[in-house]
């Protein structure tokens, strides 16, 4: 059984920030509403706009209650589509950051960390992990990606969908 084949246990659940833009198309609740393309009403989750693309000083983070604790392999997450970044590729997808993990009642630990990592252009990524138990699934931004085409000087963290995947022991 194939990762994609395993259930998304981040679906309909809650995500919180500490920087959030609440637009019509844009809010936390539209990273796990299961619509993976910009569609009417779901662009995804987009942050404040910042000068640089260096929010190392105050990291941007985006978290996860998967509502009790789950044997996690696989975090996946959708950039944003169908408007190009400076130069091509994907916009404000992030470039350094890691994946937490927290199990109920317990406190985070990373599990993966991402340093000058690739745009994806317009595909999602998988950050396969070792096989853990948690609650709570927190992606740390502290490098922006390249703006977008139609927001040139603004740097963001934006994404379409975020996916949790679980784990069913071999």
């Amino acid at each position: 059984m194939g990762a994609s084949d395993l259930p998304n246990v981040a679906l309909g659940k809650t995500v919180t920030s500490n920087d959030s833009l609440v637009l019509t198309d844009w809010g936390l609740n539209k990273l796990t509403d299961n619509i993976e393309a910009p569609a009417f009403g779901s662009y995804g989750y987009t942050s404040s706009a910042y000068g640089s693309n260096n929010v190392s000083s105050s990291p941007i983070y985006l978290e996860v209650d998967l509502g009790s604790n789950q044997r996690l392999i696989d975090i996946k997450l959708f950039p944003r589509i169908y408007v190009a970044a400076v130069g091509g590729g994907s916009p404000n997808y992030p470039v350094d950051f890691t994946i937490q993990v927290k199990p109920d009642g317990g406190s985070y630990s990373t599990v993966k960390t991402i340093t000058n990592g690739a745009n994806p252009a317009d595909f999602p990524v998988e950050y396969y992990i070792t096989p853990t138990t948690a609650r709570y699934v927190r992606i740390v931004v502290t490098k922006l990606g390249t703006p977008s085409v139609d927001d040139p000087g603004s740097y963001r963290l934006q994404l379409e969908e975020i996916q949790v995947i679980q784990h069913f022991a071999d």
